[in-house]
């Protein structure tokens, strides 16, 4: 069956909330149900069951996203415990002193990117293995 416009609705309607309320999760997961129940003939309980069922546990299964919702909650909860100990102001004070011209602070950033190899560190297989299969699609 062919959606036409119907394919835009979730989409569109996920950015609307997105800014509206600024709740990307939330907004993302509205846009996805709204698709799962235009899917499904319009039914709100069987779209709803479809969008957990069939879209989000595969998801949330598959080792890469696994290993990517592991990084992200791993590094949110760093930043959130050095906010909450003060680590994050004592940091910047420091740099601060030491870091104040344009030049370096770009050469800061330049050279922080490459200090942690985060990538290689938290891929489920080697960044090659990545790549190949990348490049047979």
């Amino acid at each position: 069956m062919e959606y036409g416009f119907l394919s835009l609705l979730p989409p569109i309607l996920a950015i609307i909330i997105a800014i509206i309320t600024k709740q990307t999760i939330i907004s993302l997961f509205i846009g996805v149900w709204l698709g799962a129940t235009i899917i499904n003939s319009w039914n709100p309980l069987v779209g709803f069951t479809y969008t957990i069922t069939d879209t989000m546990i595969p998801s949330i299964a598959d080792p890469w996203n696994a290993s990517l919702l592991l990084l992200v909650t791993t590094t949110g909860g760093f930043v959130n415990i050095l906010r909450t100990t003060g680590a994050a102001q004592a940091f910047a004070e420091a740099a601060t002193k030491k870091i104040n011209t344009r030049r370096k602070a770009q050469n800061f950033v330049w050279g922080s990117t490459y200090s942690i190899p985060w990538e290689v560190r938290w891929l489920p297989c080697p960044p090659s293995a990545v790549t190949a299969h990348l490049l047979q699609d």
